[in-house]
């Protein structure tokens, strides 16, 4: 191919995706029609995967100051922000995070669609504690936690994470732990191996999210019960068909042939939190007993109502007594 051929490859790559944009979520957005009427057109549903798979390809990427250049000589209405449209057409309708679509900051220098992508595997706030802990310790080592079944077996409870913009964004406090809701979509598979390729070549040595989110998600499910656990909690939602012990073996698989930690962990701090919450006598006693006792309303005023009576008859015994021996 030379360099005219090349030339042409890209201007009729990147005017594919303007026309493609225009004729779908920005018509609807912009002009005033329902932007969620297209979820129930089967034919757009199942271009706009296609589209996504062949778009999130590491090797079929066009630079984004190309798409940009494009979509300005189109005449745009002012409001419209182009970061913004990319995202909502490849990231937040296919991928369906069920995350908060929100504005793209036109600093953040996007080299192409992958790393667009990559962007809402970044943590949302640098104000997290997991975020300061992370930036300020020159090393946090990698620590392994237990499975979503045996946390649960340890009395931590689990919660859906639908207030926060990242992915990463799992938290650990008194307990509670919550986690962002993801897809397990056609095209998850691929989406993520192309960001590991992607965060290998643009990443720094220490910048490793999409490893540190992969590492994260490997220790919590190990087997198809830890992810039928966060299919109740609707954390995560199956889109493939396949039951709960093909999502465990696809996510496990995701890790292999990915690259070695880096000095930082970014989980480090919350995986030494849940390790300590686990480890105590105390949760790991109380849990069996919640589970087993106080499981439902009517288990509880049950376990009550049994504990008041042994001891009313603890009480007539000791009064008893003395009147039996004289």
């Amino acid at each position: 191919m030379n360099s005219e051929e090349f030339v042409k490859m890209m201007l009729l790559d990147g005017c594919f995706v303007l026309e493609f944009m225009n004729s779908t979520i920005c018509r609807k957005r912009y002009w005033g029609q329902n932007e969620d009427d297209w979820m129930d057109d089967t034919l757009l549903c199942g271009l706009l995967y296609d589209l996504k798979s062949d778009s999130t390809m590491f090797e079929n990427q066009l630079p984004f100051f190309v798409r940009q250049k494009l979509f300005r000589q189109n005449e745009p209405p002012p409001s419209m922000n182009f970061m913004a449209s990319m995202a909502h057409l490849f990231i937040a309708t296919t991928g369906r995070y069920h995350l908060h679509c929100s504005e793209v900051d036109n600093t953040h220098k996007v080299r192409h669609l992958v790393d667009l992508l990559r962007f809402y595997y970044i943590p949302s706030s640098p104000d997290t504690e997991e975020y300061k802990n992370y930036k300020k310790t020159k090393r946090n080592k990698y620590i392994n936690i237990p499975t979503i079944t045996e946390l649960c077996e340890a009395g931590v409870k689990l919660q859906r994470a639908d207030e926060t913009n990242s992915l990463m964004d799992f938290s650990f406090k008194n307990g509670l732990l919550k986690i962002p809701p993801f897809n397990i979509h056609i095209n998850f598979e691929i989406q993520i191996r192309n960001l590991i390729v992607s965060e290998i070549l643009h990443g720094g040595s220490d910048q490793k999210f999409i490893f540190y989110y992969l590492a994260l998600l490997d220790d919590l499910i190990n087997t198809e019960k830890d992810v039928s656990i966060l299919v109740k909690k609707k954390i995560i939602t199956n889109e493939i068909g396949g039951n709960d012990e093909q999502i465990s073996e696809l996510i496990n698989n995701l890790r292999l042939n990915a690259p070695t930690f880096s000095p930082k962990y970014y989980y480090s701090n919350m995986s030494k939190d849940l390790n300590e919450y686990c480890n105590k006598w105390w949760h790991r006693s109380m849990a069996p007993l919640r589970r087993d006792y106080f499981n439902t309303p009517w288990a509880s005023i049950s376990f009550v109502a049994a504990t008041v009576l042994l001891l009313l008859t603890l009480l007539q015994t000791l009064f008893s007594a003395p009147s039996i021996l004289h």
